[in-house]
């Protein structure tokens, strides 16, 4: 299930086929734009005005006639972002669409153009213990990561295998996604197709690696005997630096979408929750026990600070 399909799901898309992969499910809420014809590689001007899902499924079968390709045009539902009476519907279907799509696939790549967008789907797979990639571009740097496995029925801050769970994406962003613009990221050029191949490159060592998605990460340096390499929980990476990290990061208690609280109260109440955090733009952070944090953060930063001037010393703080 490929997320996205702008520069990074048309390069993403592209290279699966290469690893052998025949059945492809591409969502996209967009419709290709000119300027989309010189980022996005699989796109032609005949293309423009017509829905991205649409478009990519005649080019991906181009290149290799024995995929199944299916394109789905559809706007993934972002929390905190109230939508009015007349659109409900339309979003409860969407929500129940995207349910079903994750809990059918293996693999979910998560590629749209907007961190926030990519919320609901982590929750999902989160939940149905599937395979996450996520890649994403700045200007001159990039992120691909694999989400750890979910926390299973009971809820558990380890996985099946007893290793301490891996985190999302949303793992060290608690506070900040809901509050984010949605417009398209401005890339250096060759920004995508680096992070695209190495989103791949994690796919095909995760399906070739013994433990699968509970796999530990791996840090650059290790010695390994997997035939593949390394596989890394994180990989960032800088252009002008020309720089390469390895980093690992475990789940978080007060994640917005992976953590038990969450995934707690989704089992509990279904969609419900999921309207819940689509129109209240303070409600999973008040669920997680963010906005507390938040709180007691400014406090303590408006707190007076007074410095005795007498003594010739300033007092420790």
């Amino acid at each position: 299930l490929v997320l996205g399909a702008g520069a990074l799901g048309c390069e993403v898309s592209r290279l699966l086929m290469t690893w052998g992969v025949r059945k492809l499910t591409v969502v996209d809420g967009g419709c290709v734009a000119i300027p989309d014809i010189v980022k996005q590689s699989l796109y032609v001007d005949n293309d423009c005005g017509v829905p991205r899902a649409t478009a990519i499924v005649p080019h991906l079968k181009e290149r290799c006639p024995a995929v199944e390709v299916e394109g789905i045009q559809m706007e993934i539902p972002v929390p905190g972002n109230p939508v009015s009476k007349t659109k409900m519907s339309s979003v409860l279907d969407n929500c129940k669409r995207l349910q079903a799509l994750v809990a059918s696939s293996d693999v979910v790549f998560l590629l749209t153009d907007t961190w926030e967008s990519r919320w609901f789907p982590t929750l999902l797979c989160a939940n149905e213990n599937k395979i996450a990639i996520t890649a994403a571009s700045g200007y001159d740097s990039y992120l691909v990561m694999r989400h750890g496995a979910g926390p299973g029925h009971n809820l558990s801050t380890e996985d099946a295998l007893g290793h301490q769970r891996l985190g999302c994406c949303f793992c060290n962003d608690s506070t900040s996604f809901v509050n984010l613009v949605l417009n398209e990221t401005v890339a250096l050029p060759g920004l995508t197709s680096i992070a695209s191949g190495k989103a791949v490159e994690l796919f095909a060592r995760i399906l070739h690696h013994e433990e699968g998605i509970h796999a530990p990460g791996d840090i650059a340096g290790m010695d390994t005997e997997h035939w593949l390499g390394l596989l890394p929980h994180q990989m960032q990476g800088s252009l002008p630096e020309c720089a390469l990290s390895t980093v690992i990061g475990n789940s978080s208690n007060d994640c917005n979408a992976c953590s038990n609280g969450v995934l707690s109260e989704y089992r509990r109440e279904g969609l419900d929750f999921i309207m819940k955090a689509i129109n209240q733009p303070t409600y999973l952070k008040d669920l997680t026990g963010v906005s507390n944090n938040v709180i007691k953060l400014d406090t303590c930063l408006t707190l007076p600070v007074s410095f005795p001037v007498n003594s010739g010393k300033l007092s420790s703080v």
